[in-house]
């Protein structure tokens, strides 16, 4: 991406600030607002948004309040010590309130071991994958894009690449501040109704979705339209006829449960041989005696993020001992387990920008159980696997922001470890007084996903294929072999298997509009509008945000 030569990069880079103390502190301030944010959002809706941008935008604002002019690189550290405190404990909405819809306790020693032990082995397991992810040419990183751009013309007020950024932003604020507040415009256009029994089509008019599909691409964003197409208009009207689930017209939950085990076999196999393919680069990863380990100790602390990986690891089997009486042998086939899935995860984020952490979830919910038989236990085990995800995935997107502008890696995951110390702490206070102000079931707070975790780890005492079916994952398995084999992105195509096909078309006329352009006007131009793309992603954040605030404050 070309870089734009602004006033602020003249003033700002003669001294190269980067790892400062107001970087950190804004960091943790907005980063401790944006965690209340989600987990609030969580607990509501169920639903979250993209921490990273807005993080950045409010670095360029915030920043210079205290000691002058900043730089790209403060902006970056302000921006990843924010999005680690924001997403440190947001899985209490989710995971462990399932626990306590089964009877289990508010318990403060519980909730903050397991987080800082789940937090520390996401940071440090994939920092060490990094060099292995970051400069995987095939994994396009779409949230580091936008942030990078953020980063870029943030700062540059009057220049061109600028303005085009904050009107965006403006042109997303209006619409979705229309469509949300003022109900003007809607938010989705449902076509289910025109067509014949069990097909499911619609878009959803998410100005975030649009940008996303912007930066992704002409190519992916037509495989996953595609994808989704096959799935809702062959694979839906199919099932619903031969009684796999309920027609996906009333119900769309039926058919996205049918196939989250095909889904699961499909990401897990489709990363396989990518994940062959890297085998040696990746076991030098892990190895003391690698002949490039002192190399990359120059880029990140190699040696102390596997001893604290180790440490953290063992820390968990020893809790998890003495806590619950878990086999120290189940519970590091657990940790391992969630480390596998996170990574994966990681990978279809950076590939298609979307997240399959909640297939991944219900996955990982069934694995544990069928071993140790006990439901809350089950999900307190995933409440760790589900940090360990969310912590990678953060993680890996900022150092790969960071790679492209020319950032410390070693700076950046200091202070990602720094932000999740106050987020654990004061999100769990937080969340503590949401508990305790508005119980677990009122009309305004529902716990929607967690309300779904506690109904499977609930169903799961009576017949396992009810919720998970291993013939499904096998075929999944065998699709996602394939896929990866002939070189077509299965991990993405999983995605549209589970999500709305409304999402799927949205980010797809993004990446319509992508490849018109570079048709029409050329690549470079083409390039230059990510900084649209990029406002809308923020636009529709920013609205997010104050919806919430005003939520909690009525």
């Amino acid at each position: 991406m070309k870089e734009s030569t602004s006033t602020f990069e003249k003033k700002t880079n003669r001294v190269e600030k980067e790892f400062t103390v107001r970087a950190i502190f804004w960091g943790i301030i907005v980063g401790l607002i944006m965690m209340a944010l989600l987990i609030y959002l969580g607990a509501v809706a169920g639903m979250d948004f993209n921490v990273s941008p807005v993080a950045s935008i409010l670095g360029v604002i915030l920043i210079p309040l205290i000691g002058g002019p900043t730089n790209k690189k403060e902006i970056n550290i302000m921006q990843t010590t924010a999005s680690a405190v924001a997403l440190s404990c947001t899985g209490l909405a989710i995971y462990y309130v399932a626990a306590m819809f089964l009877g289990y306790e508010f318990k403060w020693s519980v909730i903050i071991i397991t987080l800082l032990l789940a937090n520390l082995i996401g940071i440090c397991f994939v920092t060490l994958l990094r060099k292995q992810m970051v400069e995987d040419p095939s994994l396009p990183f779409p949230q580091s894009i936008m942030c990078k751009t953020a980063i870029d013309n943030g700062g540059n007020l009057t220049g061109k690449d600028a303005k085009i950024l904050f009107l965006f932003i403006a042109i997303g604020l209006i619409i979705v501040f229309m469509q949300n507040i003022l109900g003007i415009i809607p938010a989705m256009i449902d076509f289910s109704k025109y067509l014949p029994e069990g097909m499911v089509m619609g878009v959803l008019l998410m100005p975030m979705m649009l940008g996303m599909g912007y930066i992704l691409g002409f190519k992916i964003s037509i495989i996953l339209l595609i994808g989704s197409l096959v799935s809702n208009l062959v694979l839906g009207p199919i099932g619903t006829n031969l009684g796999w689930y309920v027609n996906p017209q009333v119900d769309y939950s039926g058919m996205q449960n049918f196939n989250i085990p095909i889904m699961v076999g499909m990401s897990l196999f489709a990363s396989v041989l990518p994940l062959i393919k890297q085998r040696k680069a990746i076991l030098r990863a892990f190895s003391f005696n690698s002949s490039n380990l002192d190399e990359e100790s120059k880029v990140v602390p190699v040696k102390l993020m596997i001893i604290c990986m180790i440490i953290c690891i063992l820390g968990a089997i020893v809790f998890y001992k003495i806590t619950y009486n878990i086999n120290p042998i189940h519970m590091l086939f657990f940790v391992i387990l969630g480390m596998a899935t996170a990574l994966i995860s990681v990978r279809i984020q950076a590939e298609s920008g979307l997240s399959a952490a909640l297939a991944f979830s219900v996955f990982q919910i069934v694995i544990v159980y069928s071993i140790i038989r006990e439901p809350i236990v089950t999900l307190l085990i995933s409440f760790m696997s589900g940090a360990i995800t969310l912590l990678a995935q953060n993680t890996m997107m900022d150092l790969k922001t960071g790679y492209m502008l020319g950032a410390s890696p070693k700076k950046q995951v200091w202070a990602q470890i720094i932000g999740i110390i106050p987020g654990i702490i004061i999100g769990t206070v937080f969340f503590y007084g949401l508990v305790k102000t508005h119980g677990l079931s009122s009309n305004h707070i529902s716990y929607p996903i967690g309300k779904m975790y506690y109904s499977i780890a609930s169903g799961l005492s009576g017949e396992m294929s009810n919720v998970f079916d291993m013939g499904r994952f096998v075929i999944g398995s065998i699709i996602g072999l394939a896929m990866s084999f002939i070189g077509l992105p299965a991990g993405a195509l999983a995605i549209t298997l589970y999500l709305m096909p409304s999402v799927v078309l949205n980010l797809s006329i993004g990446g319509v509009i992508r490849g018109f352009i570079e048709k029409r006007f050329g690549e470079k131009r083409a390039e230059t509008y990510n900084n649209a793309a990029t406002g809308l992603v923020i636009g529709d954040a920013l609205v997010a945000i104050v919806i919430v605030v005003l939520t909690m404050l009525m």
